[in-house]
């Protein structure tokens, strides 16, 4: 007797796995089909992501245009002098395209002078810090890859569900059906084989013949860059000059680490001071541990010093910080080049939140960078983080090498300092950060916000207590980080004292606590002050237990 058997199941099943899969429930089979076909989607859309992917961005000095390549290499074009070339990192044959076009046009209004001068600054901070200055572009390329793999993806999804939706649920057996026609096989095999070779082709590159290795960049992170054309004659002649400059600056930094680990350590947890009065005198004694306690490591007018980006974060793990916070001038000139300076840093300081208060030298460009990279920008409003409540806000005016100095809006430091003090006095504040400290000179002082601290001026200042209605205030300047004199060259060993302070904070009491002043030397050494209080107690007042 003939057994009836339905139109989705095989008559006679061969193979165990076919057993299997007929063995499943309907709707379990559907699953299966469903994420095969999305995994199979998903993969064509990052193939077609990574093939079409294109960023223009700038490298130094230089605009530049990086794609994606079969090559299994990167290859970093530089026109008439040839080709570097160095092993891909990404699995074969991934590969990256690197071409370098001509440095901007300045604005007409800078003289040659200064134009120069910053491109020469740019190929130095390049040459100290190369994966700074990648970051930015790979981060870029990464995203456009992602972006075009998304747009794939989701047409690719909308065009299964409008197929199956026009068929009814029948895709695959009206599919089936439209192969079996004369020729529609062929023309389909043939249309999806020129896409590919679409897709593939402008990926191919030939292989680099006749590279070759710098001997001087033997011990040095360049080691295994080939050289193609007329640059490999002029890097042989420069390297060893170049090389001796990096080395030097390496190991001034390398020694300057070593002595902030081995002589700097965290402030005691618990600590008994006395707050001020409003007058400025000495008020009663409270104790803060713990939680109650921040530290924050505070760094100002960095001026591209990218090199010591990673000195700044040893300082703050020795000292056991809760953030950093950047006084502003993070830049030389604020221009979009200058963007691997801001990413520099980033990198550095990873491990913590960034607050920070663009100066006069950061433009609006800088601002975009920064908050692209998770800093917390000071535009006005009072921000928390790493348990402070910060308020602050951008300069008021901009400084451009070779042009002078103007006004960003239509606000002046006096009333710029006026403002943020009365939105000190609407919310209780811990801090308050700005880069000129001529935008923390008030005529009266509320005492609202209990610290006020700066940069600009490339000297230390303060800490001075300023009496106030509502509670005296600690005015405090940094010296300059990025290099103590403005004369002074923010590239390799320093010529004078790049300064740091760290600060302590009590969030019971709403009050600062005590500071401490790190200071790296031109001679890779580092000076330490003692902890200081923000009052300056006699030995026959030490505070033997908390008033009550």
């Amino acid at each position: 007797m003939a057994r009836l058997v339905s139109i989705h199941e095989p008559v006679a099943p061969g193979s165990p796995t076919t057993r299997w899969w007929w063995s499943l429930p309907v709707a379990a089979r559907r699953s299966i089909r469903a994420g095969l076909a999305l995994l199979i989607v998903l993969i064509v859309s990052l193939a077609t992501g990574w093939a079409t992917a294109r960023v223009n961005t700038e490298i130094g000095p230089h605009k530049a245009v990086i794609h994606t390549t079969a090559s299994n290499d990167i290859r970093v074009g530089l026109g008439p002098l040839g080709s570097v070339v160095l092993d891909s990192p990404l699995p074969a044959p991934l590969g990256i395209q690197i071409d370098i076009h001509e440095v901007p046009a300045a604005d007409i209004t800078q003289d040659l002078q200064t134009q120069l001068s910053a491109n020469l600054n740019a190929y130095l901070q390049l040459a100290e810090n190369p994966e700074a200055a990648i970051r930015g572009p790979r981060d870029a390329l990464i995203r456009d890859v992602l972006s075009k793999a998304a747009i794939t993806f989701g047409f690719s999804v909308m065009g299964i569900a409008a197929l199956r939706l026009a068929t009814g649920g029948h895709a695959r057996r009206t599919l089936a059906n439209l192969l079996r026609r004369p020729g529609v096989r062929p023309l389909a095999i043939s249309v999806a084989g020129v896409s590919a070779l679409l897709l593939i082709v402008p990926l191919l590159r030939a292989p680099v013949e006749g590279a070759r290795r710098i001997s001087a960049l033997a011990d040095t992170p360049f080691a295994d860059v080939g050289v193609v054309g007329q640059l490999g004659p002029l890097l042989e002649l420069g390297a060893d000059a170049a090389v001796g400059q990096y080395t030097k600056t390496m190991d001034f930094y390398a020694r300057a680490d070593a002595a902030i680990a081995a002589q700097l350590r965290p402030a005691p947890s618990h600590v008994v001071y006395r707050l001020l009065n409003a007058d400025g005198t000495r008020g009663k004694a409270v104790e803060a541990s713990g939680d109650d306690i921040v530290t924050a490591v505070f760094a100002t007018d960095l001026h591209c010093n990218i090199a010591l980006a990673g000195s700044i974060a040893r300082i703050a793990d020795a000292a056991g910080a809760d953030l950093i916070i950047n006084g502003g001038d993070t830049t030389t000139n604020g221009t979009s080049a200058e963007r691997f300076c801001v990413d520099a840093f980033a990198t550095a300081w990873k491990n913590y939140p960034v607050v920070v208060s663009d100066g006069n030298h950061d433009s609006t460009t800088t601002t975009a960078q920064e908050r692209e990279v998770g800093w917390h920008v000071l535009a006005g409003e009072a921000l928390t983080v790493g348990g402070l409540r910060i308020l602050g806000d951008i300069a008021p005016t901009i400084t451009k090498l070779g042009q002078g100095t103007f006004a960003k809006r239509e606000e002046s430091k006096p009333e710029m300092a006026q403002r943020l003090a009365t939105l000190a006095c609407r919310a209780p504040i811990d801090l308050m950060v700005v880069h000129d400290p001529y935008t923390q000179r008030v005529p009266e002082n509320t005492g609202c916000a209990p610290m006020w601290i700066s940069g600009h001026v490339h000297r230390r200042v303060g800490p001075e207590i300023v009496p106030g209605a509502d509670g005296a205030q600690v005015r405090y300047t940094n010296a300059s980080t990025g290099r103590g004199l403005k004369d002074d060259t923010v590239m390799g060993a320093m010529g004078s004292d790049a300064e740091i302070t760290i600060l302590r904070f009590d969030t019971k009491h709403r009050s600062p606590i005590d500071y401490r002043v790190v200071s790296i030397r031109p001679d890779a050494s580092v000076g330490i002050t003692p902890l200081r209080p923000y009052y300056q107690l006699l030995a026959s007042e030490a505070i033997a237990r908390v008033e009550e």
